[in-house]
């Protein structure tokens, strides 16, 4: 399953390769290894943690932040 969006308003001509590419890699991260664990979570109602290494591994804690390890990207991304 690849998520097709449909763009409407031509956003992604608009969006710089780095924007595209962090959505792609978090996009291509949900569907791969997020997605799967969902249905079980929530019936157990419990948050999968063992994914949060994983979201830290591609940066996304502090994305915006500038120093400290931290990407320091646009609101955007």
């Amino acid at each position: 399953m690849s998520y097709q969006g449909l763009d409407f308003y031509n956003i992604e001509e608009m969006l710089s390769p780095e924007e595209i590419m962090v959505r792609d890699t978090v996009r291509s991260f949900v569907e791969e290894e997020f997605l799967p664990l969902i249905e079980d979570s929530f019936e157990e109602a419990k948050f999968p943690l063992d994914i949060i290494p994983r979201v830290a591994d591609l940066g996304l804690f502090g994305i915006k932040t500038r120093g400290y390890g931290c990407a320091g990207m646009n609101d955007t991304s």
